[in-house]
């Protein structure tokens, strides 16, 4: 384990240790630069399960320990975030000075042209509305993923492929990272609470009968997963302006209606003009 660059910002009370190696990687791999932190006690046992299942890329994987931020000689300073395309977030809403460190730092990496994505534990049970719990970090990132209480890792690391995927998209053609509008908030919760292993299916198709085919191509890209064998399910849509309600509806009937009865169940839908006449569907499915 290995101390992280010491050029970044002060963040009073906050330790920074990237875990692991860095990936040796051509110069020209042509991958985005990733870093994801994961903030506090809780943030930092979802990183560690993160890292165990590998996540392909030019990604380091940074635990950011906590402290007494009242005291400045215990803090440190964040990474380097120059030239870094994202950061991803892990955090407890129940860890308040985890928080308050992790939308520290969303800031700074906003700052260096960085996106932001934060998935942020809050039970729900806690009484208190996640929408206020979190609405200090929230201000400070892109994208709001609220994750339940102890989430299977294979449901965190097919949510970061999913917004990895769709924030990076285009980059190779030339166009800026960025995410999609409408991606700024999703809630998980219902559907993978007490999940076991997660499944991620992607597709893009266009042209006559794209979303039918789209759909098809994402479902059969869950296995070994049956869609009758999943009991949660989340179906993330995007597409340009040219997305109508019908294909919306077409491709949500298509996979709920693979599932068993009483399965959870979420939608999400996202504009996404560098799709131009594409259509993507991604589907995840947990047991």
């Amino acid at each position: 384990m290995q101390q992280t660059s010491r050029k970044g910002l002060a963040i009073p009370g906050a330790i920074f240790e990237t875990i692991g190696e860095p990936r040796g990687l051509d110069p020209d791999h042509g991958y985005p630069a990733i870093r994801v932190v994961g903030a506090g006690t809780v943030g930092a046992r979802l990183l560690n399960a993160l890292h165990r299942t590998g996540v392909e890329g030019d990604v380091s994987f940074i635990r950011m320990s906590i402290g007494d931020r009242s005291t400045a000689s215990a803090g440190g300073t964040s990474p380097a975030l120059d030239g870094v395309d994202l950061v991803v977030l892990l955090v407890s809403s129940r860890e308040t000075s985890a928080l308050q460190a992790a939308a520290s730092l969303a800031e700074a990496a906003r700052d260096a042209g960085a996106l932001v994505i934060a998935m942020v534990v809050h039970p729900t049970s806690s009484g208190v509305d996640a929408r206020s719990a979190t609405s200090a970090i929230a201000r400070c990132v892109d994208a709001l993923i609220l994750l339940p209480v102890q989430p299977h890792a294979s449901a965190v690391s097919s949510l970061l492929h999913a917004y990895v995927s769709a924030t990076v998209d285009g980059l190779s053609e030339g166009f800026a990272a960025a995410t999609p509008e409408g991606a700024d908030f999703l809630d998980v919760r219902s559907v993978f609470a007490g999940r076991r292993e997660a499944y991620i299916g992607m597709a893009q198709a266009a042209g006559t009968g794209r979303a039918e085919r789209a759909t098809a191509e994402a479902i059969a890209d869950l296995a070994p997963v049956a869609l009758g064998d999943a009991m949660g399910a989340l179906v993330l849509i995007a597409g340009s302006r040219l997305l109508r309600l019908n294909e919306i509806a077409a491709i949500a009937d298509q996979v709920f209606a693979g599932l068993p009865v009483g399965a959870s169940r979420a939608l999400g839908v996202h504009y996404d003009e560098r799709l131009d006449s594409a259509l993507r569907v991604t589907v995840i499915a947990a047991q």
